[in-house]
């Protein structure tokens, strides 16, 4: 897989996680299945599955703001809209060819693309 790809699926791996989650999880899963000998690849790969997956834990987790009535949905919404804009972020940041460090997720998608 070239370079290029590897920064589109990589961007799309983590966007996705924030609007389209299933996604982000097939550009994660093409990610780790076809990056044999490509680190950089499998640590994006597994990377953007971890983010899909917190980005999904937040939203149950702030679904219960809905109960709130009024600010609640406020809050949910600022939350909501946080995570677009941090997945948006990422995505740039990775499609330019930089290395993403975020809290938690990064640490572990190493510790796994090591194996």
């Amino acid at each position: 897989m070239d370079d290029k790809t590897i920064k589109v699926l990589g961007a799309l791996a983590h966007i996705a996680g924030a609007w389209a989650g299933i996604l982000g999880l097939i550009c994660s899963i093409i990610l780790i299945a076809t990056a044999e000998k490509n680190r950089h690849a499998k640590i994006l790969g597994w990377q953007g599955l971890f983010w899909v997956i917190a980005v999904a834990v937040i939203g149950l987790i702030t679904a219960f703001f809905f109960f709130i009535p009024v600010i609640g949905t406020i809050i949910w919404w600022l939350i909501q809209i946080a995570a677009l804009v941090v997945s948006i972020l990422y995505a740039l940041k990775i499609y330019k060819g930089k290395d993403v460090q975020i809290p938690l997720v990064s640490g572990l998608a190493r510790k796994v693309a090591k194996e």
